[in-house]
């Protein structure tokens, strides 16, 4: 019989045989002083997944620079330097004005999303730009009211009004209705203003999502007024109102269209609401889609948005999960009040051979199991009912692309793996 010799492994392979599969995902150390480099903003990672996006910021910088300069070089020699600028800032203002509005026609960009314009321009990021274009009116806004006060201070010294006169009057005719140009301009700055404070982060996450809506729809204030301020904003406004015009025309009317019904309710963990609405036949959408939901019963005029978990495939439910940390406060306010929903009146019966919502299985559903786990432990928050409620949409996200790539990777976090309930599930039924 052979003797085994047994001999010491060297300690990177004994390291080596005891890590598990589950350490092999972790990412390697990272040294200290490398972090030390470069920005993450200067790196060529981030130009390379951001190019789309930085290619329309500096084509939206270099526009705005091209609309200043010649608004400048038109008044060139009169008037002075101040008013000069006053008029390249007016000038921006009635692009970013009108443009911002273009930024949030959902209908449009959904529709976009089936062409080539998706390889080009960054469709994905419309609401980041939309931010990004309203804090560049508060800036043209700050700038072109400041030029027109030193323009005022400077006419006051050698002109026949008061400084107060030029900006509260309308005396001094400046404007093309009335002269009330100074009047709506102290007006438009200070609801610009408003607008963007109160659509600030810590506003809308702080409880107060209602102060974001309402002074958010002062937009129809502010577009009249900048008709009466500006003799030339009407004609920047006419095919982009038009568009929106029909847009919401178009929203409203499919929104109204046929009864839809909440029939369950569940208040799952971290702050996230889900929804089980009963299906219209009209009601078309793809994986991963969301829609904006309005139940009367609990704010009349307030519209959320809610991500479709549930496969176009599914013919019977449509299911909807939102983050109630700043998107379905109120609903989330509703049920921490201990209060139900009124039934409407006009809701037809439940069907008594039918099973309840809650005593049908996931996959007759049309639900992800996740979904369906947390309320047998949260009883009191799963609740069954009858709850009149309107659906604008659907609108398309990024994961329109995925069946049209040949390979596709699903990242998400927290909420964001919502889409991904609906895709799963259709790539099932397909």
């Amino acid at each position: 019989m052979e003797n085994l010799t047994i001999r010491s492994l060297p300690p990177e392979v004994m390291e080596n045989l005891t890590i598990s599969a589950a350490n092999w995902l972790k990412p390697p150390p990272v040294d200290p002083q490398k972090r030390r480099g470069a920005p993450r903003y200067l790196t060529g990672a981030y130009w390379q997944n951001n190019s789309r996006k930085l290619l329309f910021l500096v084509l939206y910088a270099l526009l705005n620079l091209t609309l200043f300069l010649g608004a400048v070089m038109q008044q060139w020699g009169g008037g002075g330097g101040w008013f000069m600028m006053a008029k390249g800032c007016g000038q921006c203002l009635n692009f970013n004005c009108t443009f911002i509005m273009v930024l949030m026609l959902r209908r449009f960009l959904t529709w976009l999303r089936a062409t080539w314009v998706v390889r080009v321009l960054p469709l994905d990021q419309n609401i980041l730009l939309h931010q990004i274009v309203g804090y560049a009116i508060l800036v043209f806004t700050t700038a072109h009211t400041t030029a027109h006060i030193f323009n005022f201070v400077k006419l006051s010294e050698s002109g026949d009004f008061q400084l107060w006169e030029y900006l509260l009057t309308t005396r001094p005719g400046i404007g093309w209705v009335g002269g009330a140009a100074s009047l709506t301009g102290v007006v438009l700055q200070l609801a610009i203003g408003l607008m963007v404070l109160c659509s600030s982060t810590f506003v809308r996450r702080s409880g107060h999502f209602e102060v974001f809506y309402w002074s958010h729809l002062s937009y129809v204030w502010v577009w009249s007024l900048l008709m009466v301020h500006c003799s030339n904003f009407w004609k920047w406004f006419v095919v982009p109102g038009l568009m929106f015009l029909l847009e919401k025309i178009v929203g409203m009317a499919v929104s109204r269209m046929g009864g839809l019904y909440i029939v369950e309710v569940n208040m799952l963990p971290s702050k996230v609401t889900h929804l089980v609405i009963k299906r219209p036949q009209f009601f078309h959408f793809k994986p991963g889609d969301y829609v904006y939901i309005n139940i009367p019963a609990i704010a009349k005029y307030e519209w959320h948005p809610f991500t479709i978990s549930s496969p176009p495939e599914h013919s019977t439910d449509c299911n909807g999960v939102a983050s109630n940390e700043d998107e379905a406060i109120e609903l989330k306010m509703y049920r921490q009040r201990g209060l139900t929903p009124p039934p409407d009146p006009q809701a037809p019966p439940p069907d008594p051979a039918e099973p309840p919502p809650d005593r049908l299985e996931p996959a007759e559903r049309g639900e992800a199991p996740p979904l369906r786990e947390v309320p047998a432990k949260l009883g009191e928050n799963h609740r069954v009912c009858n709850i009149k409620c309107y659906v604008d949409g659907p609108y398309g996200t990024p994961t329109r692309q995925i069946f049209a790539s040949e390979h596709a990777v699903l990242i998400g976090a927290g909420i964001g793996i919502t889409p991904f309930a609906s895709i799963l599930q259709s790539i099932m039924y397909r």
